[in-house]
């Protein structure tokens, strides 16, 4: 049986663990609190940033030469990754111009 020593060293030992695992969720809380004000501040840039190229597509839509990327092939309306997130509010470009 271990001694009374060695029961006080176990248990300052996990007390210590304990310490540093706290400190390690507040520094994961406080990098996520920052990373998402950060995405949140970022949102009216990237919506104006939507419309601004929803507008500049359509400003091109069926003119010759125009840059592919805008105006398109007429395959397909929006990128499949968008596609799948088309009922989100996630700020995808594509749906943003509809």
């Amino acid at each position: 049986m271990p001694s009374l020593k060695e029961f006080r060293n176990r248990i300052a030992s996990v007390k210590s663990t304990q310490k540093i695992t706290s400190a390690m969720k507040m520094v994961a809380a406080a990098k996520l609190r920052r990373a998402q004000e950060q995405a949140e501040a970022s949102r009216p840039y990237a919506e104006r940033m939507g419309r601004m190229l929803g507008s500049l597509a359509k400003s091109v839509e069926g003119l010759p030469g125009a840059p592919k990327l805008l105006a398109g092939t007429g395959k397909a309306s929006t990128p499949p990754s968008c596609a799948r997130r088309a009922g989100a509010s996630t700020g995808c470009w594509a749906t943003a111009r509809r």
